[in-house]
């Protein structure tokens, strides 16, 4: 389950002040974090920047109402994710 500190950080990226969404959003932050896991990221770590800016931007991709923005935050992440798979200490092969 998503740590209460991921949650408050985005949820002010998200620019959302109450708590009604919280489990909602909660449920992205780890859905986020299994699609990494998924795809060879070695245990996302939400305290880990890098991490938590994926995890920002497949939440935009979920809570905006505009779809071509949806769409570019969801690229934008994709893009993210693909370079994390490659990087070493996330994904890739360590430098032999």
């Amino acid at each position: 389950m998503a740590a209460d500190a991921t949650l408050t950080k985005v949820k002010t990226d998200l620019r959302i002040s109450h708590n009604s969404l919280d489990d909602d959003i909660r449920d992205q932050i780890d859905a986020c974090l299994g699609d990494l896991k998924i795809c060879g990221i070695q245990e996302p770590s939400e305290t880990d920047t890098t991490i938590l800016c994926a995890i920002k931007l497949w939440c935009r991709a979920a809570y905006t109402d505009d779809t071509g923005d949806s769409k570019a935050y969801r690229d934008a992440y994709e893009a993210m994710k693909g370079t994390l798979m490659m990087a070493t200490g996330y994904g890739g092969e360590p430098d032999v």
